[in-house]
Formats: structure tokens, C-alpha cells, sequence
């Protein structure tokens, strides 16, 4: 990410520059939407992350383990009809650009490289 910037209360906030790429500009742009639409609403955002390799759903985001194997889970159907859904899957509070791609980097040390 770019650079670092003291907003009017005095707290650091990560700003973007032009290597980040398509996800940090997301990210960075939903958490500004909510900041502008704050006073109107309540917002809880969580992230979850996970990888499909070779027929099985990783959650890289688990706390079980740094081994990916220990971190599968499984893909059922929601028994209240609304399509299926990830059991045990992590789905960690964030509150910033910098917190988000701090989880999904964290969660990158897991994905599976290419052999």
C-alpha cells in the first residue's frame, strides 16, 4: 500500500498510490462509502477468505493452524433453503483499509503455490 496519512483526530489512515492494485481500491472504496453513510447507519463488516484447490475449501483466514490441510471446511446446504453455505468458516470484524488487507495477507501465506 502507498503511504500513511494523520486524518483531523489525529489517527493514521493508509492511503493508496498507483502499484495497489483492484482489491485495496475496492476495499478502500466501500470503506468510504460507509464512513460518508455512518451517521445514517450501522455497519458490521466482516472478511473471510478461502481457496479452492483441488476439490476441497481452504479457509485461509482459520486459526486452527499455519498448515492449510488443518483448515479445511466443509460445503453443505443451508437447511433454511438460502442455498449453501461454508461450515466453521472464519469471518474476522474489520474496520479500515489497512485491517482488511492485513487479514487477507495473512491468509495469502496459506494459499497453495504452484508446483
Amino acid at each position: 500500500m502507498g503511504t500513511e496519512a494523520r486524518d483531523r483526530s489525529g489517527s493514521f489512515e493508509a492511503t493508496l498510490d498507483d502499484r495497489d492494485g483492484m482489491v485495496p481500491r475496492a476495499v478502500d472504496l466501500l470503506f468510504k462509502r460507509i464512513k460518508a453513510l455512518e451517521k445514517y447507519f450501522e455497519f458490521k463488516i466482516r472478511v473471510a477468505f478461502v481457496e479452492l484447490y483441488k476439490e476441497t475449501v481452504y479457509d485461509l483466514l482459520s486459526p486452527k493452524g499455519r498448515r492449510k490441510e488443518d483448515c479445511a471446511v466443509e460445503l453443505r446446504d443451508d437447511p433454511k433453503g438460502n442455498g449453501v453455505r461454508l461450515v466453521n468458516l472464519t469471518e474476522l470484524s474489520v474496520d479500515g483499509l489497512e485491517e482488511t488487507m492485513k487479514e487477507l495477507a495473512d491468509g495469502s501465506a496459506k494459499r497453495a503455490a504452484a508446483s
